[in-house]
């Protein structure tokens, strides 16, 4: 969790973020070249939180998941036990450290969800949040990425998934064992929400593409399942960072328009199939 106490400053004003995250705030690069606050258009100010949080009496009366194996702690007392990682991605940890290729397949590791998070409080050495024109606020590269390379991880407020509606800034992540794509039928109490609305890291930031650089992809560091940003094709340096949301972001059902401009956009083809 970001510390409130002032940290020295550079010759922009802001303060800089070393080895662990000392802002509460997000500062973001304006069209101008000044450095600015984070500020949404209702006027809140998302805070800096590189951290998985939940409030453990909200499940303290939830059933056991079925998901889970016989034996797992239950109701969960800290994340290891709600987020445990059970799934295929026991063989795909990432380690420690962020802006790697790195991968570790010893399923009974010594990487911490700890250290991962002391690395990842120093996203701003590669990545910087700047206005775009036309999609709010987006996050951009200081220095090239290869394909493979982890970015960092989706954190923020664990809720239920039952809790509120769908928003912008909700990921979903299933509990207990990940089924085939084919057996899976997650119900309410098989997946959680992770909540950035309010309190997370840079990557709530990262808006869509239909041709995207990164992917969102399951993994887990030690023992702890996370919501990893993976990127699939080389990233040059100062270019804007992308993911796809899913085909149900922008479905037919959806009101939303997709801005991305991608030459497969889908609402390019909308278009098209509407006349």
């Amino acid at each position: 969790m970001p510390s409130t106490v002032p940290a020295p400053k550079d010759h922009s004003g802001r303060t800089s973020t070393k080895a662990v995250t000392t802002e509460t705030y997000f500062w973001y690069t304006a069209t101008d070249g000044t450095q600015q606050i984070v500020t949404t258009s209702d006027g809140t100010r998302p805070e800096q939180h590189n951290c998985y949080t939940f409030n453990k009496s909200r499940f303290a009366h939830d059933p056991y998941p079925t998901s889970f194996p016989s034996g797992s702690v239950w109701p969960p007392r800290v994340t290891e036990d709600l987020l445990c990682a059970l799934g295929e991605e026991c063989f795909d940890c990432v380690g420690n450290h962020h802006f790697t290729r790195y991968r570790c397949y010893d399923p009974h590791c010594s990487h911490t969800l700890a250290k991962w998070q002391l690395s990842t409080d120093g996203w701003e050495h590669g990545i910087e949040i700047r206005k775009t024109a036309d999609r709010g606020y987006g996050a951009y590269t200081r220095r090239a990425f290869k394909a493979g390379t982890i970015l960092g991880w989706y954190c923020g407020e664990i809720k239920h998934l039952y809790s509120t509606d769908p928003a912008d800034y909700f990921m979903q992540i299933e509990l207990g064992a990940i089924l085939p794509a084919d057996e899976a039928h997650p119900g309410l109490e098989h997946a959680v929400i992770v909540d950035a609305a309010d309190r997370g890291n840079w990557t709530r930031f990262i808006n869509h593409s239909c041709s995207s650089y990164t992917q969102y992809r399951v993994k887990r560091v030690g023992n702890v399942r996370i919501m990893a940003i993976e990127v699939v094709r080389d990233i040059p340096k100062g270019a804007e960072i992308t993911v796809n949301y899913g085909p149900e972001y922008y479905s037919a059902k959806s009101e939303k328009v997709c801005m991305c401009g991608a030459g497969n956009c889908v609402s390019n083809r909308r278009r098209k199939n509407r006349y």
